[in-house]
């Protein structure tokens, strides 16, 4: 897969000049719904003999706009291309959203897409605005009917759920993680590196490693289970299909430990079930927290000694939950 940082880079590759399939979307989570599309773009470029294009932009219109939306994304830009890779999607173009760009005209950006990316083919969302002041639509490209063919596809139910990467967002700050799974496809994951807590887990007897996160979304506070991918252990798995079984169960707390004297910022830690760790082992280890579901929310409670007896307990729950997947 090739992968261009700008349209007019994109546009010296030879692979262009017989023309174009091209799918434009965000793709933030790259859920089933994303997933189904996008095959449905790489087996029309088949058809066609023509390269499959995913243009998409950096950072997204939405952040641009509001940059407190990047906080609330649910992949990074690495995973989003890790996703079209395994997917087989032959050119990504990152371009980049500024100022500039924001203030095109709906025929300059099809000037882009019919003359600068030789489209046959293009592929966009039901709701799909462009140009300034989203001034541009799909009606708009039906124009142009004469230089490609525009298909504007919803994303399809899957297992009759409706999926879209809002409704996703909305599970996981409502702690559904598991419908959250069934929507991507795969457990929702945290990245980030490993790093030095206040190491009160260990006075509890349950250590914690916890995740200096990225620039993502951080679900509802709570216990929650899940598995852990250390990169002391080897390459990262899979983007869209994860293989549990060769991850480590364990039962992560998101929140502000309430019931502690301390920091009472939000932290997201995790304590591995299967495996006991010395804590300088894990410092500065990149991690990715796959949460799977639920346990219960982030409570007070009026000791330590009733903590560390309802955290023994949601060790037990997380051992039931994950144990479908244990190696």
């Amino acid at each position: 897969m090739k992968v261009f940082d700008h349209i007019q880079a994109a546009s010296l590759d030879e692979s262009l000049a017989s023309g174009t399939t091209i799918c434009i979307g965000n793709f933030d989570g790259c859920h089933l719904g994303h997933q189904k599309l996008i095959q449905n773009v790489i087996e029309r470029s088949q058809e066609l003999g023509t390269p499959s294009i995913i243009l998409t932009f950096e950072p997204s219109p939405k952040v641009f706009f509001d940059p407190h939306q990047a906080q609330r994304q649910l992949v990074s830009q690495e995973q989003k291309l890790a996703s079209f890779r395994e997917l087989g999607v032959d050119i990504v173009i990152q371009h980049p959203f500024d100022a500039s760009f924001s203030q095109i005209s709906p025929e300059s950006f099809v000037d882009l897409l019919k003359d600068t990316l030789h489209c046959r083919h293009l592929y966009v969302g039901k709701n799909f605005h462009f140009g300034k002041n989203r001034s541009g639509n799909t009606d708009f490209l039906k124009r142009y009917v004469e230089h490609f063919e525009v298909c504007d596809l919803p994303i399809e139910p899957f297992a009759g759920e409706h999926i879209s990467s809002t409704r996703i967002r909305s599970c996981l700050e409502e702690g559904d993680a598991a419908l959250a799974h069934r929507l991507l496809g795969r457990p929702y994951a945290l990245l980030g590196s490993i790093k030095k807590g206040q190491q009160l887990g260990r006075t509890l007897a349950f250590p914690t490693a916890n995740l200096q996160t990225t620039n993502q979304l951080i679900p509802k506070f709570g216990v929650y289970a899940g598995f852990v991918w250390l990169d002391g252990e080897g390459s990262p798995p899979t983007e869209l299909r994860p293989d549990l079984s060769l991850l480590h169960p364990t039962v992560f707390n998101i929140g502000v430990k309430p019931t502690v004297d301390g920091d009472h910022s939000p932290s997201v830690e995790g304590h591995i079930l299967d495996k006991k760790w010395q804590a300088d082992e894990l410092y500065q280890q990149q991690a990715r927290y796959y949460l799977t579901n639920f346990i219960r929310d982030e409570i007070k409670f009026p000791s330590l000694d009733a903590l560390r007896e309802q955290i023994g307990k949601d060790c037990e729950t997380a051992r039931m939950l994950t144990h479908p997947w244990e190696r």
